[in-house]
């Protein structure tokens, strides 16, 4: 239980399901942040997780792009789960030459 959600809330049993299957962890504090925009790092483990949970296998894009612009920046966290939505062409960023 996250001090953050309302059991009543129209999300609770869908955000329930996503915590008991691995697929949401949860902000320090015992908080899921319900009301925040969703980050593109969160979208990318989030899609990760939930593709590896179901069973799915994704083979590589061959037309993916060759890496992100911002690469560079990227937190440890989310770096592996955005190199496998890269490389299954999933999230492929822009190209902001």
């Amino acid at each position: 239980d996250f001090k953050d959600v309302e059991l009543t809330k129209w999300y609770a049993d869908a955000l329930g399901w996503g915590v008991k299957e691995g697929l949401f962890q949860g902000y320090p504090g015992n908080e899921i942040r319900p009301m925040t925009a969703v980050l593109r790092q969160e979208v990318v483990v989030l899609m990760q997780r939930f593709i590896e949970k179901m069973g799915y296998t994704i083979p590589d894009d061959p037309n993916a792009i060759e890496k992100y612009g911002d690469a560079g920046t990227f937190k440890t966290w989310f770096k592996d789960a955005a190199e496998y939505m890269r490389k299954t062409g999933l999230i492929n960023g822009r190209d902001r030459k």
